[in-house]
């Protein structure tokens, strides 16, 4: 496919594919070759993993971090929006931010976004300064 001239990507992953038996090694992979695929496209281009979203009471929590873990580990640009979103005992998600259980309120939008800003930024003020190396 046609990817634009976009200089940072930021891949969303979510959890419906382990509702669908999915196993943590089979959705790593695919998001493997789509990171593969943009970097084969745009080698110029930084590609961020945006860790999986904590679910309801942590649903598939033990999943979701090995899954965040093993991209931590293998990519160097990754967000894992955990804390964002887990309550401070750690036992759930943050009703305020996640009201559902699934899906970010207008608040946890907000504390989402200004978290992605700054790893934005952070990109970016290392890009200039590999730029400006001589």
């Amino acid at each position: 496919g046609e990817v634009s001239t976009t200089s940072i990507y930021w891949i969303l992953i979510g959890t419906n594919d382990l509702y669908d038996n999915c196993t943590p090694e089979g959705l790593v992979v695919g998001i493997m070759k789509l990171v593969q695929n943009i970097q084969e496209l745009q080698p110029l281009s930084t590609v961020v993993v945006n860790g999986i979203l904590p679910r309801d009471r942590l649903l598939f929590q033990e999943k979701i971090e090995w899954i965040n873990t093993w991209f931590a580990c293998h990519y160097d640009y990754v967000y894992d929006p955990s804390s964002v979103f887990i309550n401070d005992e750690g036992n759930d998600v943050d009703r305020m931010r996640m009201p559902d259980g699934l899906h970010p309120s207008a608040l946890g939008y907000l504390a989402w976004g200004r978290e992605v800003v700054e790893k934005v930024k952070q990109i970016q003020d290392e890009d200039v300064l590999v730029q400006s190396t001589p």
